[in-house]
């Protein structure tokens, strides 16, 4: 899953799994310390700032993913998407999400790989959500 066979690359599909795993699906929707933890449950690593960042910037650019007040949420489509994988295993799940991904973008002219990140998080809360979630 890189660059130039995709769109998307493997870590938007990290944050997007992320987002939805940490009540980005339902509820009042993720903080960045719910994500940075869901993350590295289901990648057994923490995301770099820019991972987090750029892989946010793409996926709210696509209509993927949405802010308020600090918090993210996912769209509809995604929510109904996510339904029905619920039972896969993780490899099939992430493979199926980025096929989500590239099939359902909300502009046909949209590229991700094409956009310059805009700073959708601050480094430093970054950095604040990552040292409270490590303690």
């Amino acid at each position: 899953m890189d660059k130039q066979s995709s769109p998307f690359v493997w870590e938007d599909v990290w944050v997007l799994r992320s987002v939805i795993g940490s009540l980005g699906m339902w509820g009042r929707g993720a903080t960045l310390e719910t994500i940075v933890r869901t993350g590295d449950m289901i990648n057994h690593a923490i995301f770099n700032y820019e991972e987090l960042n750029d892989g946010l910037s793409r996926l709210m650019e696509g209509g993927y993913v949405q802010e308020a007040r600090r918090r993210f949420r996912v769209s509809p489509d995604v929510r109904r998407h996510f339904r029905s994988l619920s039972n896969l295993p993780d490899p099939l799940k992430d493979k199926r999400v980025l096929e989500f991904l590239i099939a359902n973008r909300r502009h046909s002219q949209f590229n991700p790989t094409e956009i310059v990140p805009n700073c959708i998080i601050k480094p430093e809360d970054f950095e604040a959500a990552v040292k409270k979630y490590l303690g």
